[in-house]
């Protein structure tokens, strides 16, 4: 059996469609408090964010309705989204691979649990998951810059013979499941990324491979599992 291990934010999805749709719940929100629309709102906030929003609505009618910073915030960390939209080809690769009775996907993610589940309920992704093998670092206490969340999806699934991690962020998403034999590929940004791509000067953090898209991510899968399959 081979594990395949998704990172979320970036990877599968692109992370902005959570934030946009964060924006719509808000300005709907606030939009009974003030004479300004909620269509209106959601622009203000795509084009400069929170602070600005609070500097439009104005300081009265904040500090009457306790809209603050910090509520902005914790409404965008708590909103739940009807559905998001993987990133193009993604939902078919999961297919595909969930089509082949010795492959078991993963997903391994930074982020608090009630957001990252909300994520990972908009998008359907408990058709191609199976429980237990999902890893949020609030949940185990420890994020991608340990190897933690990697042991404890070793833990998860012993009987892997091989074990790929699939992520977009090469400050942290492939050092440590390098150190532990597996085989990373990095997603390139398609320019909707929210924390852009950075390359770095060592070679701790290249991933193994690079995909363009998913279409080019299929490639690199095919032929590392017709490898492991022929060992």
């Amino acid at each position: 059996m081979i594990l395949i291990a998704f990172d979320l934010d970036d990877t599968l999805f692109d992370e902005v469609e959570f934030l946009y749709s964060a924006y719509r719940q808000i300005a709907s929100v606030l939009s009974t408090y003030n004479e300004t629309d909620s269509e209106q709102m959601y622009r203000i906030m795509v084009q400069d964010g929170f602070d600005a929003l609070i500097s439009h609505i104005g300081l009265s009618i904040c500090q009457a309705h306790g809209i603050t910073i910090g509520w902005l915030v914790e409404t965008y960390r708590r909103h739940t989204p009807e559905s998001l939209s993987f990133r193009e080809g993604m939902e078919e690769t999961l297919q595909w691979l969930s089509a082949d009775k010795d492959i078991s996907i993963g997903i391994i993610t930074d982020g608090r649990v009630g957001t990252q589940t909300a994520k990972i309920n908009a998008l359907g992704l408990n058709r191609f998951v199976k429980p237990g093998n999902t890893i949020i670092s609030q949940a185990i206490g420890a994020d991608k810059t340990t190897p933690i969340p990697f042991t404890t999806m070793m833990s998860a699934v012993p009987q892997a013979s091989h074990y790929i991690y699939i992520g977009d962020n090469m400050g942290k998403d492939f050092v440590y499941p390098k150190k532990l034999g597996w085989t990373t590929i990095c997603m390139a940004g398609n320019g909707r990324n929210i924390h852009p791509q950075t390359e770095h000067p060592d070679s701790l953090h290249d991933p193994h491979y690079v995909a363009a898209d998913a279409q080019r991510l299929r490639c690199i899968l095919s032929e590392l599992i017709n490898k492991q399959n022929k060992q």
